[in-house]
């Protein structure tokens, strides 16, 4: 009798755990339907006509600022950009020029930030002097080849589109007219900064920095006067890498200030090539890899040197804890220190002998 209770036990016990495991066909369709993993699902598209979203206009500042940063704790917006090629000949190192192709004159372009879910209503202008077609490809954009297919403009021509930001982080915008190579290297890519809703958490300065790898050679008649160098470009070969558009942007007078304490996010793009951020005297507190601001996404701690993927902006935060001089490398040497790239960071403050002091300074060995 005990024997016979005991195996319908457990034969009722391995029915239960059967059923438990294959579950009825509705748990199984409720399964598929969950976020794989435990995802966060993406933000869905709404409806312009339905949100009636009130008109934003962007106002644009150059390189390494960023223009007023939104709080997006609201309804979505339409954010209106007005971008404008300009083809400008321009100093690229000490006593060198280059003929740029640029959006709004400036390398980089100017970054453009917006919220999740934001509409971004960009107008296109190509001034009639220009030699060339321009476009704009954005690559927080969904579908048109990014805005590419849609902003298409000869010279004298001018072009809206618009699209919802529906994938919070970093991005990269330039044109994507062939040959893309020749106006992508010339100058004309920029960032656009799509924040998650509720914003970033708050720190005390943001810069916006991107590298850029040129290929030029001397002119015919001057060699002070660079030109595009399609052997160079054919062979990979850089002539300048540099940050914000000329050797030395971002060094000397021009140098990124801040204070000991501050807390200070970095946004560092690249949209050609990779590059492998570094910050000599510190670490990166945190990185959001690859510019990614999905609660899902990964970020990394105390990390030394970080990927920058070509065609990508990596976003990273620091709080400097002693005073001095540090640079921002893209330790792929070579291209900091023969290329131009190096970037200078001059921070103020007290001393912190705890963290940092000299116990005897060079002499003669004894």
């Amino acid at each position: 009798m005990v024997n016979k209770k005991l195996a319908m036990m457990l034969m009722i016990g391995f029915l239960l755990v059967f059923a438990a495991a294959c579950g009825s066909d509705s748990d199984s369709e409720s399964d598929s339907r969950a976020p794989e993993g435990g995802i966060a699902p993406a933000y869905e598209p709404r409806s312009f006509d339905e949100v009636k979203p009130q008109n934003v206009d962007l106002k644009l500042v150059p390189a390494p600022a960023l223009p007023e940063i939104p709080a997006c704790d609201g309804d979505p917006r339409n954010v209106r950009v007005t971008l404008e090629t300009a083809e400008v000949e321009g100093e690229i190192a000490p006593g060198v020029t280059f003929p740029f192709l640029t959006f709004n004159g400036a390398v980089p372009a100017p970054a453009i930030v917006v919220c999740l879910g934001d509409w971004v209503e960009v107008t296109l202008k190509n001034p009639a002097g220009s030699k060339f077609a321009h476009n704009v490809d954005f690559h927080a954009a969904t579908g048109a080849l990014g805005g590419g297919a849609a902003s298409i403009v000869g010279p004298g021509q001018q072009t809206t589109f618009r699209f919802q930001a529906l994938k919070e982080g970093a991005f990269v915008y330039h044109c994507a007219i062939a040959p893309i190579a020749m106006h992508v290297t010339s100058g004309m890519y920029g960032s656009i900064i799509v924040l998650p809703q509720g914003g970033l958490p708050v720190v005390d300065k943001e810069f916006y920095l991107m590298e850029g790898d040129f290929y030029t050679e001397p002119s015919k008649d001057d060699p002070s006067r660079h030109v595009y160098s399609q052997e160079r470009i054919t062979a990979e070969n850089p002539s300048y890498v540099v940050t914000n558009g000329r050797v030395g942007a971002v060094t000397g007078d021009n140098a990124l200030k801040v204070n000991v304490g501050d807390t200070v996010r970095f946004y560092y793009g690249q949209a050609n090539d990779e590059s492998w951020l570094h910050i000599i005297g510190g670490h990166f507190d945190k990185v959001y890899v690859t510019g990614s601001f999905h609660p899902d996404s990964a970020k990394e701690y105390g990390v030394e040197t970080t990927a920058v993927p070509a065609g990508s902006v990596t976003v990273v935060e620091y709080t400097f804890k002693v005073p001095g001089l540090y640079l921002m490398v893209n330790h792929k040497l070579i291209r900091a220190t023969e290329k131009g790239q190096a970037a200078q960071i001059i921070v103020a403050g007290d001393e912190n002998p705890d963290i940092m002091t000299v116990i005897e300074p060079p002499t003669a060995i004894r």
